[in-house]
């Protein structure tokens, strides 16, 4: 049969997806592999093969090293205020005149003032919760994933059925 493969060319069938789940660590790797199988001969050819990298949930232990670290830190901090050294250092930079200038020429902006440019904190909050609430899905095969926390993106191709996109819905 193989013969008849390399003369013709293969015939292949309905494809198949295999899904493979591997631990490394701290990480968990996900890998979605389509392939199609020849009827006559066998021979098998991948048509997609996704791989996503995701952190493995750690829960958090209650005496975690960054406390300790910003209770020394913080200890030694008051000692310094004690002495005087590091807060009058942060009061002489604070007491900086309004119109200083930049080694470029422009002035610096007050604390309260933002570029035009600058997308302001209450714009963040609502893309983040718009995303926590949004789901991903394929109007092809009806697969659905939440959209936080995902590798995948709207205008993605379906990593269930590789024939659709994904889209946005909710939040």
């Amino acid at each position: 049969m193989e013969f008849r493969c390399s003369l013709f060319g293969h015939d292949y069938a309905d494809y198949d997806v295999e899904r493979e789940r591997a631990d490394h660590g701290t990480e968990v790797v996900n890998t979605v592999r389509t392939t199609e199988a020849c009827r006559r001969c066998g021979h098998a050819r991948v048509l997609s093969e996704n791989t996503e990298i995701a952190a493995a949930a750690v829960p958090e232990s209650p005496d975690s090293p960054e406390d300790e670290a910003s209770e020394r830190s913080g200890a030694s901090t008051s000692r310094a205020n004690e002495s005087g050294g590091v807060a009058d250092s942060a009061a002489r930079s604070s007491a900086r005149p309004e119109n200083a200038h930049r080694e470029n020429g422009r002035t610096d902006r007050s604390a309260g003032e933002r570029s035009p440019g600058s997308v302001s904190p209450t714009a963040a909050t609502a893309e983040s919760r718009s995303l926590e609430e949004s789901v991903l899905w394929c109007p092809a095969c009806e697969f659905a994933e939440p959209a936080l926390g995902s590798a995948l993106r709207a205008g993605d191709s379906c990593p269930a059925c590789t024939r659709g996109y994904l889209r946005r819905r909710g939040g």
